[in-house]
C-alpha cells in the first residue's frame, strides 16, 4: 500500500484542494453513521493506507486543540478513535471530540 500522494502520482492525478466545509461535512457524515470501517476498507482496496495532508492545516488544528485545553494522549490510537489528523499515530496524538 502507499500514501494518497503515491497513489495520485501513479494515477497521473494531482492532489485536490478541498474546501474546509466539504472536508468537515464528509468527516461528520462518516462519524455520524459510524462508517470508519467501511472508509478504511474502501481505501485499503484502493491501495491507500494514509491520507496526505499539507502540514499547515494539521499544525493550525493541532494548535487550536492544544489552546482549548484538549490533552495530548500518550498511548496508541485505537480504531475507534481514528481520524485523519491522528491516523497512524502512536504517541502524542491529538484526539478530537
Amino acid at each position: 500500500m502507499g500514501t494518497h500522494v503515491d497513489q495520485a502520482k501513479g494515477d497521473g492525478e494531482l492532489l485536490a484542494d478541498v474546501p474546509v466545509d466539504t472536508f468537515r461535512s464528509h468527516i461528520r457524515f462518516i462519524e455520524k453513521h459510524n462508517l470508519w470501517d467501511e472508509v478504511r476498507g474502501a481505501l485499503a482496496e484502493a491501495g491507500v493506507d494514509t491520507v496526505a495532508m499539507d502540514i499547515r492545516p494539521v499544525r493550525v488544528i493541532s494548535e487550536l486543540v492544544a489552546a482549548k485545553g484538549m490533552p495530548f494522549r500518550k498511548r496508541p490510537i485505537t480504531r475507534a478513535r481514528w481520524s485523519p489528523l491522528n491516523a497512524g499515530a502512536t504517541r502524542s496524538a491529538v484526539v478530537l471530540p
